[in-house]
């Protein structure tokens, strides 16, 4: 799944992004992306999660440098999936939903990440 950065005061594309393998979706209709080097300095500088990302809203808003022009606000939104070559076949000839998860049981029970409590003052996705 990839997403792709734009100025918010012009909705310009800045040529940056980010990407998650999508893991399923939650139960609001959100797709849980699995990402690495999550959790910042109370995971020991990183680890893996499921966030939460909307397809039809801005996923993350925030500053960066943007031609030159430091502190330039932006945000991140939902561009298009890329289905690996090798699995297009595959895929084609099943018909699966993504399986329902909620997030903050995976990342606790299965990665050990405390979302609830963690997430929102460490680095990563939402939840």
């Amino acid at each position: 799944m990839v997403f792709r950065t734009y100025v918010e005061s012009s909705d310009e594309f800045t040529g940056n992004g980010h990407v998650t393998f999508v893991y399923g979706k939650t139960s609001n209709g959100d797709i849980a992306g699995l990402g690495g080097n999550q959790g910042g300095k109370a995971y020991g500088g990183g680890t893996i999660k499921l966030s939460m990302y909307s397809t039809t809203k801005p996923t993350s808003r925030f500053k960066m440098t943007v031609r030159k022009i430091a502190e330039t606000p932006v945000f991140q939104k939902f561009y298009k999936y890329y289905i690996p070559v090798a699995y297009k076949e595959y895929y084609s000839k099943i018909s699966v939903e993504l399986p329902l998860v909620d997030v903050d049981d995976v990342n606790k029970n299965l990665f050990g990440f405390d979302s609830e409590n963690k997430s929102a003052n460490d680095e990563g996705g939402g939840r």
